[in-house]
C-alpha cells in the first residue's frame, strides 16, 4: 500500500494546481482520486510539505526526476528495513519466563521488569539481583556465591 507521500507525488500536477488555486481542504475535494487513499487531515498536512520539498529538489538539482527517484527507491529501503526490525523484535509471549523457584530460592520478576532471587535464612530475607530477564547460569552462578558466604560465616 503507497503511502501518502507517495500518492501525492503520483498526482503531483493536480495537487499542485488545486493548491495553486485555493488551500488544501478545497483541493481536497478538486481531486476526488485521492479521496479512497488519503484521509482529508493527513492530505493537508502533507501535501504542502511535498509541494514544498518539491520546489526546493527543483531549485537544487539539475534532473529533479532522478532525484524522486531516488527518493522513492530510498523510502521504500527505509520502509522495508524498518519492517524488518519490527519483525525481528521478540514479540513479548517469546519471552523466556523464569520459574518460581530455583534451588530453593523465589524467583520474582518486578514491576520494574527485574528479576530477583529471595530466600528466608534464620529470620532475614536474603535478596540477590539478576537484572532484566531470565538467565539460569547467571542464577546459579549468584546463588553458588551466596551459599559460600553462607558457610563461611
Amino acid at each position: 500500500m503507497p503511502t501518502p507521500t507517495e500518492i501525492i507525488l503520483d498526482h503531483l500536477a493536480d495537487v499542485t494546481a488545486a493548491l495553486s488555486m485555493s488551500g488544501p481542504t478545497a483541493a481536497y475535494q478538486r481531486l476526488p482520486a485521492l479521496h479512497d487513499s488519503i484521509p482529508i487531515n493527513i492530505f493537508r498536512v502533507t501535501a504542502p510539505i511535498v509541494i514544498a520539498t518539491v520546489q526546493w529538489l527543483h531549485n537544487q538539482t539539475s534532473n529533479p526526476q532522478a532525484e524522486f527517484t531516488a527518493l522513492r527507491v530510498k523510502l521504500a529501503e527505509t520502509e522495508k528495513q524498518r519492517d524488518e526490525a519490527i519483525a525481528a523484535l521478540p514479540a513479548i509471549h517469546d519471552r523466556v519466563q523464569p520459574p518460581k523457584t530455583f534451588q530453593g530460592w523465589n524467583v520474582q520478576v518486578g514491576r520494574d521488569g527485574y528479576t530477583r532471587l529471595y530466600k528466608k535464612r534464620h529470620g532475614a530475607v536474603l535478596c540477590e539481583y539478576l537484572g532484566k530477564g531470565w538467565d539460569e547460569t547467571k542464577a546459579a552462578t549468584k546463588i553458588n556465591e551466596r551459599m559460600k558466604n553462607w558457610i563461611t560465616t
